[in-house]
Parts: C-alpha cells; structure tokens; sequence
C-alpha cells in the first residue's frame, strides 16, 4: 500500500535548461594539473621543446603539453577530434586554469605533432629519464632492478599507418622497446611493427644510456640488475652487461643438450622453490648448474625451474612451461662486493634468482597498465607523429603514475588501473564559482569528505620538486 506521505516525496523531474555557469563532471583535473604545475616541469619542457613555437602567437609550449596531459588522464575519447569538444567547454577550461581562447582546437594539436622532427622526438627520452632521476631522488633504492621488454601494439584495423608492419602477436602494429622500473616506464624507442625485441643495438645503447644516467646523477656504486625475457637471449649482449658492471637475469632457450642435461640429473639434485602467498600449492622443482654455448668465450650460471604441485605432482621432465635463467649473480663476480654492501646478499642464492625472474610477471603489469591509461591505435599517418604522440602518452602515464604514489595513497590502491582511478578521482562533479574576488572550485560535500580531498589538495601543492 503506497501512502500519502511517500507520494508527497517523490519529486520528478519535468524539464531541462541549460545554465551559463561553470560546471564540469571532471573537478578531479584539476588535482592533477595543479601537481604538474607544482612539481616545476614547467622549465624541464621549455628548455627541451621552447623551440616547436615559431612564434609568440601561437599557444604556449606548456600549455600545449599540459592539455595533453590532461587528455591522456581524462581518457574519456581517443580521438583528436574530441579537443574540437573540450574548446566549447567553459567548465573544462576552468579546470585547467584557461580562458577558453587558449584551449588548443583538434587542428591545432595535429600541427602541433606533425612538427615534430626526429631530433624533436628523441628529446622526450631525456625527459623521461629526467623524471626517472627526479624518482630515485624520492625513493633513494639501495639496488635498482631494472626490467627490458618489448610491447606491441595493436593496429590492425587502423588505417595503414608509417611504420606499422605484421608483429610476432599475429597483427598489424608498431613494436617500442621499453625499460621499465618500479611501475614507471623510463626509456622507449619507439619502433616499427617488423623490428624484433633485441633489434640491432637498441637495447645495448638504451641500457648504456641509463646506466651512466644513474651513476653520473644518482649514485656512481649503486647496484644495478636487470631482467628480461628469451627474447634479449644474446652473447653481445651479456658480455655488454658486464663491461657496464651491472648484474642480469636473463630468460634462455632449452636446446637439445640442455634439456639432455637436464633429464640426466638425478632428482635429489633438484631443489624445491615454494611460492609464497595465498596460493600454497605453487611450486617449482629447480636446479643450478653451469652452461657454455659453442661459441661463448665462457660459461656462465644457469638456474632450470620445472613447475610442479606440491604434494600431489614430482618431477616434470622438460616442457612448455619449464624456465631456463642465465646469469652473473655468483659470488666469484668481480664487482659482487657493490651487491653485497648495498644488503643484496640474498640474490645471489638459487631463490633469489628465481624470484628476480618471477618478479618480471609484475613488471609486465606495467605494460596492462598503460594500455589500461592510454591506447593501441595511434592517430596519425606519419611515424614522426606517432612517435611524438606514443612518447607524449608516455610521459602522461608516467605523471599519473607518480601522481598517484604522492597525492592519492591511502585514498585508492597504490595498483589500481586508470579505469577505476578515473571513476573515482577524476570523474565528479564540480562549480566553479567567483567569491570575493577569488574563484573557488565547489564540490559536492559527500564526494568531498569520501575522498578527503582537503588532504589531497594540501598534499598537491607541496609535492617534490624536480631539481
């Protein structure tokens, strides 16, 4: 039985007007772009990009840079023809701190990216390697554990783009070398869909480069260690890695007389690795042995890791899902005592090994995440462009990322995807309103007290600094 009362409460809503007020469904921008501003990047883009302004009537480099950013962390289209949108929108402009003549038009970010220049482009690596640096200053590791792979993406059912070629994952796209750390990405080559993961000297010069990057500006004896998969399997690069003085983990390939060797040990020979956590049950039968190619000039250490049940499956003979480690983790390695020093003890035992080359499954999440953050099709037809805007995608993630690990811990999960961020931080209401001569951003007081936003725009505006 409905009563009275009940029909008095309900209110229904008989019409739509439009109102001339500033109010946007995006507040959660402003946070972000106020910790761009406050993290002083601002110098850092001038210095490498100033000269992409031709002249003083065309749009301030930072800002070009900083609505992208916003774009990449708005995430709601992903087409260039969306900032046409965004320029009619007085809520968003107000967000970003911009009158809306200043907002860039979908022409506008097109030429702005078909400017760039190969010289151009490759400036963005030294950004990110300055934001790389501007990380280790906050967390100051003891042992840097570096990762090295290779991601593809996916351009299949775009129209034919420069430099899309068929990938070894059965599709049209471009294929960037990475190198990743602690869920950041700190170098790319951004590369063609034909080149393999160990193409050329890539990933010899991009390791190189970092590498001297750390020593010459962060710590000249830290240890480093770097991880990576079957497809950097190389000789020449072991040997570089060496002459570097820095430590790897390396997935191999199990020929023939490997997997020979391996059937002719015996199982007391075998030790057993338990995984630790929720799963129990997981479990590796592993052995640590020597191994020397036809053409190496000497052997180096190799651990095997068999996957088995415990309790309920023994010992697997060589298969699919069996692992073979290369590495110069051992203690006769003349530069060990670095490792030692810095409380790296622990890596060079069987375990340690095998959990460096497991710990690369959480630095492939990397790679989720920022697909998660961004996009695979990529806009333009020039590969210049596309380089450009891939590197700009980049940098967005890698500001969100150090966004969130600043600003929002204890708010969101430190490992949660763009996506839920997103709904969370980003897409709330919000009205922008002229008192007393200043302009004060309202809020809905439920959103404000869930998400403790006073803390978070305390916390954006004293953010570490990059020197």
């Amino acid at each position: 039985m409905i009563t009275k009362r009940f029909k008095k409460s309900q209110r229904k809503i008989s019409a739509i007007e439009p109102t001339p007020e500033s109010i946007s469904g995006r507040a959660g921008i402003l946070f972000f772009k106020k910790y761009i501003e406050n993290i002083e990047l601002r110098p850092h883009i001038n210095r490498l990009f100033g000269k992409l302004r031709k002249s003083k009537k065309g749009k301030p480099i930072f800002s070009i840079f900083s609505q992208m950013f916003s774009f990449f962390l708005d995430g709601t289209s992903r087409h260039i023809a969306y900032f046409d949108q965004l320029k009619k929108d007085e809520g968003y402009a107000g967000m970003l701190e911009l009158p809306l003549t200043e907002l860039c038009s979908s022409h506008a970010i097109k030429r702005f990216f078909q400017s760039f220049s190969f010289v151009m482009v490759y400036k963005f690596r030294l950004l990110l390697q300055r934001l790389f640096l501007w990380q280790l200053a906050k967390e100051k590791p003891d042992i840097i554990i570096l990762d090295m792979d290779s991601m593809v993406l996916d351009n299949n059912d775009a129209k034919m783009r420069q430099g899309v070629s068929w990938t070894y994952k059965k599709v049209n796209g471009f294929h960037p070398f990475h190198i990743s750390w602690n869920g950041y990405i700190i170098d790319t080559v951004f590369r063609g869909g034909k080149k393999h993961s160990n193409n050329g000297n890539t990933a010899k010069k991009a390791v190189t480069h970092i590498v001297k990057a750390i020593r010459k500006k962060y710590d000249p004896d830290v240890p480093i260690i770097i991880t990576s998969d079957s497809g950097f399997y190389d000789k020449k690069l072991f040997r570089h890695f060496e002459e570097l003085e820095i430590f790897y983990v390396c997935t191999g390939k199990i020929y023939k007389d490997i997997a020979k060797r391996i059937q002719s040990f015996s199982k007391k020979d075998f030790f057993l690795f338990k995984k630790k956590g929720p799963n129990q049950n997981a479990a590796w039968l592993c052995i640590d042995f020597r191994d020397k190619r036809g053409v190496w000039k000497k052997s180096r250490r190799v651990v095997f890791t068999s996957p088995c049940i415990q309790g309920t499956q023994g010992f697997l003979y060589p298969g699919k899902k069996d692992r073979l480690y290369y590495t110069n983790l051992e203690d006769d390695c003349p530069y060990i005592d670095k490792l030692l020093a810095a409380g790296g003890s622990r890596y060079l035992s069987r375990e340690g090994i095998v959990q460096l080359a497991h710990g690369r499954g959480v630095s492939e999440l990397t790679h989720r995440h920022l697909k998660n953050f961004g996009f695979e099709k990529l806009p333009f037809l020039r590969f210049n462009a596309n380089a450009a805007f891939y590197y700009m995608m980049l940098v967005s993630f890698f500001l969100y990322e150090s966004y969130k690990y600043d600003c929002l811990h204890g708010i969101v999960t430190l490992s949660c995807y763009a996506s839920t961020l997103r709904r969370h931080l980003i897409d709330f209401a919000g009205k922008i309103v002229n008192h007393s001569g200043k302009l004060i951003l309202k809020i809905p007081e439920a959103v404000y007290d869930r998400l403790n936003l006073c803390r978070v725009w305390s916390l954006v505006h004293s953010p570490p600094i990059i020197s």
